[in-house]
């Protein structure tokens, strides 16, 4: 949110918290041991990139495909691509659009594959 918005933000703490916890069911729906997975298996898998940006990347991807307007996965990344929050390489491009797919789809038990397997 930009810092004019932020000043004219009229929503009450209880508001924006309610809010915050909205978003952050549908990018991560089983909470923060979903979130960490996802987290460390970016970090494994790209130790050279800092994660932060990687999942910035990765978060603003499911955004994208999530928003309701009937993005179809390849569509979502390539939008995102176009920001260039990282530098992406063919490894990196291919395995967001595994972990994306896999994430998309995942039950409760968040049965991911490792590091290793998302990049090949």
């Amino acid at each position: 949110m930009n810092i004019v918005k932020r000043l004219f933000d009229s929503r009450t703490k209880e508001e924006k918290e309610r809010d915050f916890e909205m978003y952050a069911s549908q990018i991560f729906p089983y909470g923060d041991e979903q979130k960490n997975t996802v987290k460390n298996l970016l970090k494994e898998a790209f130790p050279g990139v800092k994660i932060q940006y990687l999942m910035m990347h990765y978060i603003l991807i499911k955004q994208e495909f999530l928003d309701g307007t009937g993005k179809t996965v390849e569509e979502a990344c390539a939008s995102v691509e176009k920001k260039k929050v990282v530098k992406i390489t063919p490894e990196l491009k291919q395995a967001i659009r595994r972990l994306l797919s896999i994430d998309l789809n995942i039950t409760e038990e968040l049965s991911y594959p490792t590091s290793e397997a998302l990049k090949n």
